[in-house]
């Protein structure tokens, strides 16, 4: 019995949320420029409308989600500049790791359209290998696997910045393609001539699970997805985004509390501080009960790992007792924390 093991095994997966578990902003969003599941961004310009939406099930009984773009109105006329690109940026000190070795790049991809696509793999613009995929049939999944040796050459951030981007451009705009795929290049590259435009026609969608890239010093011809378990990779997620649904603080004046927060596991860089949406936020400590008459929060300081903010608009406060502020309980939005890439 061998007892050398398995590198597809190992904790060298560089991608966060792979398995589309996490949603903490929310299961439902508009084709414009915005997170969606954890880690994963769609970013860019381009005239389609449409949803990006979490799914049940996925290509198999290892996923309980996947994630789904459909466009319900279509950008047929490509300008040059046109891109809507889905990608995770992953930190400096994960991909630290990796440097030089090589990636092994899998995932699960179902869409209504057939051809050619790409993936694109670089630092944060300068750097570039495009990959020239094929999806071969509508509407059925099929994983897709390649492996490449990672390009030394170049500034690459193996710190707390972007270290790896992966991108999947789903509108080619002639800007960002190149003639010289499968090979490093200078520059920004995302696709080649002829690639699918995903938001060319309504009805048109992109499904995609169990992504992974993983680093190795021999090539993965077909890696197994082994998901991490659940409440790892929420801490993973949680080091760029978190909700929170309350926090403690203290009553300052009549109408303004001061809020106080540690947060772990500590986050990238100090994050912004927000309520989702146009939420108000609520204080009670069982004297004292009260809400904002309008939206109000303003960042006083904030580290890695604690925030601190005050927020006005409250009124009949009794100044010196302790508080927790929050958003009222029939309301789905949160005090959020962001430190994204």
């Amino acid at each position: 019995m061998s007892l050398t093991p398995r590198l597809d095994r190992l904790e060298n997966g560089l991608i966060i949320n792979g398995n589309f578990d996490h949603w903490q902003r929310g299961a439902s969003f508009s084709l414009v420029n915005t997170y969606s599941a954890d880690r994963w961004r769609f970013n860019g310009s381009h005239g389609a409308t449409g949803t990006i939406t979490r799914q049940n099930g996925g290509p198999d009984s290892k996923s309980a989600f996947f994630l789904r773009l459909n466009v319900s109105a279509a950008d047929v006329s490509i300008a040059a500049s046109d891109n809507y690109i889905f990608t995770q940026y992953v930190e400096g000190f994960v991909f630290r790791p990796a440097f030089g070795k090589k990636l092994t790049v899998s995932f699960w991809i179902r869409s209504t359209l057939t051809g050619t696509f790409c993936v694109s793999l670089g630092n944060n613009g300068t750097r570039s290998y495009v990959k020239t995929l094929t999806i071969n049939s509508a509407n059925t999944w099929e994983k897709k696997v390649f492996t490449i040796d990672h390009d030394t050459a170049g500034t690459w951030d193996l710190t707390n910045g972007r270290g790896l981007a992966m991108h999947i451009n789903l509108i080619p705009g002639s800007d960002f393609i190149t003639a010289t795929p499968n090979q490093w290049i200078n520059g920004l590259f995302l696709n080649t001539s002829g690639n699918i435009n995903f938001l060319g026609s309504t009805g048109n969608t992109f499904d995609f699970a169990q992504a992974q890239i993983l680093y190795s010093d021999t090539e993965l011809e077909d890696p197994e997805f082994n998901a991490r378990l659940y409440d790892s990779e929420l801490a993973l997620c949680q080091r760029y985004y978190r909700d929170m649904p309350h926090v403690k603080g203290m009553i300052i004046s009549a109408t303004t509390v001061a809020a106080y927060e540690s947060v772990y596991p500590i986050m990238r860089a100090a994050p912004s501080i927000s309520v989702n949406g146009t939420a108000i936020l609520n204080a009670q400590n069982g004297l004292d009960n009260g809400t904002q008459s309008s939206p109000q929060l303003t960042t006083s300081f904030s580290g890695s790992n604690f925030v601190i903010f005050t927020a006005a608009n409250f009124s009949g406060l009794t100044t010196g007792r302790p508080i927790f502020i929050g958003v009222p309980a029939n309301n789905s939005n949160s005090i959020r924390l962001d430190a994204e890439l």
